[in-house]
């Protein structure tokens, strides 16, 4: 008997429940095929079946925030129609609680003919809302929109942030039971995007589910309970936000650049490396497959002098990872295989942020290490480079790039100004986009433990004098 009050309580407090959803689309290489296929009295068939979601299964309970999350055309939003009723799912069962509220595409529920009340009115007709209820909530729109008198004017002429401002005012200020938003405030500036996530967290203490898709790994971490990783139209992950973004990351590994990596050549530099002053360093090369980035298809290689081989990232205790906390140590793992004999080599890493600005750029002639003096064709260089990584959260990629320096200049290199060892540079090898990493903030209970604030930290000291 116990036991059937408690399912019956958690069947209640079931928002959304989504049961075996698969989406099918038949697909035609020709206009023409679709009309066979269909007075074709054998039945036969002329197109090929797409699975735009594939048996996927989930529930959302009351009050819940869930992200959805996964690479472009993996489901996510023909999973959102189909909760929504835009879509009928192919096979399996949806089953939603109460009234929905949902931020989709730009535009998506608004007439552009009709001025900015007219359709708040529409809207509410939408959801389900008498016209005097809305009525007196309009005070509460507008003041949140906060678009002046340009309600009175049709929604054509509304710039994109004005948009989704009245947008987002209409579905959130009725208080749905389930708020459906997909990257709507992406096209916010910062201000009213915290309004907006001031507004959700309201509505959760309020027991309104939310479902979140975003490609911002941050918001997902920080504002959602659990997560639905979705790839190819399959579910890969449910559960926990942080563990869904942990696999996220891990999307792009593959096993043969795990297999490429662990290429080791047990009897030593077998002849191909030659110098008189340099002891070679044996790197602990990773060991766990999820380490390693599936490399991109093609990589800039330049006077066809070096390929890019495996490259990994692993804390600082050498696992796997993807997700580092401000400050944060990350090891990055590159090998490249030469084309050509090459003199004393180079790697360094470039990190760009979601915006495409680099934030930091160094290689090893920066570190003054040594390093052999030349290499033969075949030979394999790694490097292992360690980077505190004290920078704004969010996500980041980063670029590889191997190059050699003569000899002479290199034994010089502390007497010579760094535009003239850069300019006796010979680049062999840059793997531009190679993964992306994570970084979430670092957050004590007081100001002082908070890091920095901007993109990076730097080194400095600060010292206080009072008449």
């Amino acid at each position: 008997m116990l036991l059937g009050t408690v399912c019956e309580e958690i069947m209640t407090n079931i928002a959304v429940k989504i049961e075996n959803i698969s989406k099918v689309y038949k697909l035609y290489n020709r206009p023409i095929d679709r009309l066979k296929e269909s007075l074709n009295p054998f039945s036969l068939k002329y197109h090929q079946d797409f699975f735009a979601l594939n048996n996927v299964s989930f529930d959302i309970q009351k009050g819940e925030s869930v992200g959805i999350i996964g690479k472009n055309g993996s489901g996510k939003s023909t999973l959102l129609k189909i909760i929504t009723g835009v879509l009928t799912p192919t096979s399996g069962t949806v089953t939603v609680k109460g009234r929905i509220a949902a931020l989709l595409e730009l535009g998506a529920g608004f007439n552009p003919e009709y001025t900015g009340i007219e359709n708040i009115y529409l809207q509410g007709s939408i959801m389900g809302v008498d016209r005097l209820e809305m009525e007196e909530k309009i005070p509460e729109i507008l003041d949140f929109a906060d678009i002046g008198e340009f309600i009175h004017q049709p929604v054509k002429n509304y710039s994109s942030g004005m948009f989704v401002r009245l947008a987002f005012a209409v579905s959130t200020i009725v208080e749905p039971d389930i708020l459906i938003v997909d990257e709507a405030l992406a096209v916010g500036d910062v201000f009213f995007r915290q309004k907006c996530f001031d507004r959700m967290e309201y509505l959760r203490r309020n027991d309104t589910s939310i479902i979140m898709v975003t490609h911002s790994m941050n918001e997902i971490r920080q504002y959602c309970n659990r997560a639905l990783l979705l790839n190819q139209g399959r579910t890969l992950f449910w559960g926990s936000a942080d563990e869904a973004v942990q696999h996220y990351f891990f999307l792009d590994n593959t096993m043969d650049n795990f297999k490429n990596g662990l290429k080791v050549d047990e009897k030593g530099n077998n002849g191909r490396l030659e110098n008189n002053s340099w002891s070679r360093t044996k790197i602990d090369w990773p060991s766990n497959p999820n380490a390693f980035y599936a490399l991109p298809r093609e990589s800039e290689v330049i006077n066809n002098g070096a390929i890019c081989t495996s490259v990994a990232l692993c804390n600082s205790n050498r696992e796997p990872s993807r997700m580092f906390v401000q400050g944060e140590t990350g090891i990055f793992y590159y090998e490249f295989e030469l084309s050509q004999d090459a003199d004393v080599p180079i790697g360094g890493i470039l990190l760009f942020n979601d915006k495409n600005i680099l934030i930091h750029g160094k290689n090893s002639l920066q570190y003054d290490i040594e390093a052999p003096e030349r290499i033969r064709k075949g030979a394999k260089v790694r490097f292992k480079q360690e980077i505190t990584l004290a920078i704004a959260p969010g996500e980041y990629t980063f670029s590889l790039g191997f190059s050699t320096i003569a000899k002479d200049v290199f034994l010089r290199r502390n007497e010579l100004h760094y535009i003239m060892l850069d300019e006796n540079r010979t680049n062999l090898c840059y793997v531009g986009k190679v993964g992306s990493f994570f970084i979430s903030a670092c957050l004590g209970n007081s100001i002082t433990e908070i890091p920095f604030h901007g993109l990076a930290d730097l080194p400095g000291d600060i010292v206080i004098d009072a008449k």
